[in-house]
């Protein structure tokens, strides 16, 4: 009784499967389906960073907060200022490297440029 109750059961879902599949071309026809164009370079956005420089700053800034005790509301605000501060330095930061390999700086000046560079444009931040 088990065994016809299971074959049943199975033989109406690939009767489902199978009417479904069948109007699935004749209902998506009238629809435009577009996909988005991937992006050529890596990002318009100069001063996005990668996750793993993201989860290292979100990280060193909760290890403060634990140095420092910080617990509830205090600790959040803090880390969201530490964070958000730490991203937008590592932005600052690729903007430099980049503008400096434009210049054909080479690697042993490159260092100097760019912490000249972040130093001069974070200046107004502090």
């Amino acid at each position: 009784m088990l065994a016809i109750a299971m074959k049943t059961r199975r033989m109406i879902g690939i009767v489902v499967a199978a009417a479904t599949l069948a109007t699935a071309p004749a209902a998506l026809a009238g629809q435009n389906h577009t996909r988005p164009q991937p992006v050529a370079g890596k990002t318009d956005n100069p001063a996005r960073i990668s996750k793993f420089e993201a989860r290292k700053a979100r990280h060193v800034c909760r290890d403060r907060a634990n140095e420092k005790g910080l617990k509830g509301s205090d600790r959040d605000a803090f880390v969201g200022r530490c964070y958000f501060g730490r991203l937008s330095h590592a932005g600052v930061r690729r903007e430099c490297v980049r503008a400096g390999e434009a210049k054909g700086i080479a690697k042993a000046a490159l260092r100097d440029f760019v912490r000249d560079c972040v130093k001069e444009r974070t200046k107004g931040k502090e």
